[in-house]
């Protein structure tokens, strides 16, 4: 990913006016574990480097001294170890450089900034991530059963900011965020003034979020004791193994995913945490609802808008539906085409439904519907408890 550096600048005091200090790593698009160097100039003396790896919180850095390469400059190696790094030419006099951040190419999700500054001391500002390949990102919170999910925009480094709701104290708020492609590790924020309830709130960890009809979801969850766990999706429960792995201490939870999306929710004392697992398999059917009927479907890429059409004896209409996180929809069937037989089908990007058809007393849905390439749709997770 092409990145141009990103200038914070402060001002030059008037008595180094004539010093021009700069920083130049020699890349500014890199993956964890890197090594890279970084040059400063510009100087009239010495310069130092101002080092920033914490960019989640403001914070001062920490100041270099790196072998000076001739007269005003000076080169240091820098080992990448996670986050995006931001480095600072300093000179003797004060005077510094603009700011440039490498963006490392590592999904973190944190908190910004860890407590509001204009906020009671328990209520959480923002939270923020790195490195989404889309231009937005979902961002859930939730407390207890309560849930909002935030679309947070991407700048050109793949980061983002979701503003955070307004949280009473004493809570647990649980942030998860997705990107296409990308699950991050979820984080937790107590706003209380004093300790989390022990034990310490524990957030699953998960090694997907969607994956084939028969694929497996992989938790892990560090519980001070054996978890209690269960599984459903809309045929059932669904088995659950649970493995005691040493190191690092935590407990592997396994579910295999059977035709639908998949449920899984771990607790430990007082912590509870559940995940929906998204199945791919676009499905589309119509069904009565009162005096009218609804067609619905599952698994549209990302992205995509849907176009139904209807086509019956008395003509044909035709509608839109938008997708939500998982790539679901729903759309009413118009009242022209009530009476049957209607013939309904459905496209979503590369994915085609149907047909299927609606008859005067009863919808009769044909069943699952193959892609129209191979090319699988993409959902987002989302909230637990999901069973469609």
């Amino acid at each position: 990913m092409a990145t141009a550096a990103v200038l914070i600048g402060a001002p030059i005091p008037p008595a180094a006016a004539a010093e021009a200090p700069t920083i130049a790593p020699s890349t500014l698009d890199a993956q964890r574990d890197d090594i890279i160097t970084v040059d400063a100039s510009g100087c009239e003396g010495t310069p130092k480097i101002l080092v920033d790896v914490d960019l989640f919180e403001p914070s001062e850095g920490e100041l270099r001294s790196p072998p000076p390469t001739g007269p005003g400059s000076a080169s240091m190696s820098y080992t990448l170890s996670g986050g995006d790094v931001a480095f600072t030419t300093v000179c003797p006099s004060g005077a510094r450089s603009a700011t440039a951040i490498v963006d490392v190419e590592t999904p973190i999700l944190g908190f910004d900034p860890w407590r509001g500054p204009e906020a009671p001391d328990y209520q959480l500002h923002a939270s923020i991530g790195t490195d989404c390949p889309e231009p937005t990102a979902a961002v859930q919170y939730r407390v207890g059963d309560w849930i909002q999910v935030v679309r947070a925009p991407t700048d050109e480094r793949g980061d983002f900011r979701a503003p955070a709701p307004a949280v009473g104290p004493d809570q647990l708020l649980y942030v998860r965020a997705w990107c296409t492609g990308v699950n991050y590790i979820p984080v937790v924020h107590w706003t209380g003034a004093g300790p989390p309830p022990t034990p310490a709130e524990r957030v699953l960890e998960v090694d997907a979020g969607r994956g084939a009809p028969g694929s497996t979801l992989v938790g892990r969850y560090p519980c001070y004791e054996p978890p209690v766990t269960s599984a459903h999706d809309v045929e059932g429960d669904v088995p659950v193994e649970v493995t005691w792995i040493a190191s690092p201490p935590r407990y592997e939870v396994r579910a295999t995913a059977r035709q639908d999306d998949l449920t899984l929710t771990v607790r430990c004392g007082r912590a509870e945490e559940s995940i929906r697992y998204d199945v791919e398999r676009p499905t589309m059917a119509v069904a009565r609802a009162g005096d009218g009927a609804i067609v619905s479907g599952t698994d549209c890429p990302v992205g995509s808008e849907v176009s139904v059409a209807f086509a019956s004896d008395g003509g044909t209409s035709a509608a839109t539906a938008t997708i939500d996180l998982w790539g679901d929809w729903s759309v009413d069937v118009p009242d022209a085409q009530l009476d049957g037989p209607t013939t309904v089908t459905a496209r979503c990007g590369a994915v085609g439904y149907g047909p299927v058809v609606l008859v005067a007393d009863a919808a009769a849905p044909l069943g699952p519907t193959t892609p129209a390439t191979p090319e699988p749709a993409v959902p987002i997770s989302g909230s637990a408890g999901y069973t469609g």
